[in-house]
């Protein structure tokens, strides 16, 4: 199996070999007066994804064929300003066969830019060396809550769970928040993408209309 990897709408020139995740717990362990301990559980941390990735400065042919060449300190500069920037953007994973067709589950996560650094060595010649590491993100911000004998869905503001509704884009929106909102479920994204015509799920702006119903 291979990968195919995107950081927002750039694709990486040449794919990891492995891409380690690590979710830890939260959960507390307190002392009880009889000398036993309870356990309470919480919910786990946000998970952190870790790879290594080579930015070439040669076009080798093995490179990701849809990818355009830029030069190794250019591939630098971008991680530096989603640092700077300090916006959170998608993390797309493609999993793809021997024959380089798409196989299992795409995902496309919301995540930040927690850390990388990079070699630059004779050895490597020309080519940087660089390891990742990526940090799911989770939008925070005021909610109204509206209760219901059934459930409890958290609604951002200007949010109508109605079975026909339309949402206009507010600053710091993204497709997968405004899902998750409305329907409990951020995966929905691709869907309302779909439905709206909407090519680049991770490019929405304010002011768009978008049909939820």
């Amino acid at each position: 199996m291979m990968y195919k990897i995107y950081l927002g709408d750039l694709a990486l020139p040449i794919a990891p070999a492995e891409i380690r995740r690590k979710t830890g717990s939260r959960n507390e362990v307190v002392s009880l007066i009889n000398g036993g301990q309870l356990n309470i559980v919480k919910g786990p941390e946000l998970t952190e994804f870790k790879f290594e990735a080579v930015f070439p400065y040669q076009k080798y042919p093995f490179r990701a064929a849809d990818t355009n060449y830029i030069t190794p300190i250019e591939y630098i500069s971008f991680l530096e300003a989603l640092k700077e920037g300090k916006t959170p953007f998608y993390f797309k994973i493609i999993r793809l066969n021997n024959k380089n067709n798409p196989v299992g589950r795409t995902e496309n996560i919301f995540v930040t830019l927690e850390s990388f650094s990079y070699c630059e060595s004779a050895e490597n010649g020309m080519d940087i060396n660089a390891e990742i590491v990526l940090k799911e993100y989770r939008s925070y911000g005021t909610v109204t809550y509206y209760p219901d004998t059934k459930a409890t869905v958290p609604q951002r503001e200007g949010v109508k769970n109605t079975a026909s509704s339309q949402y206009i884009v507010k600053n710091g929106d993204t497709l997968w928040d405004i899902c998750r909102n409305f329907y409990g479920d951020g995966e929905r994204y691709t869907e309302v993408a779909e439905r709206n015509g909407i090519s680049n799920p991770n490019r929405i702006y304010v002011g768009q209309v978008i049909n939820l119903g």
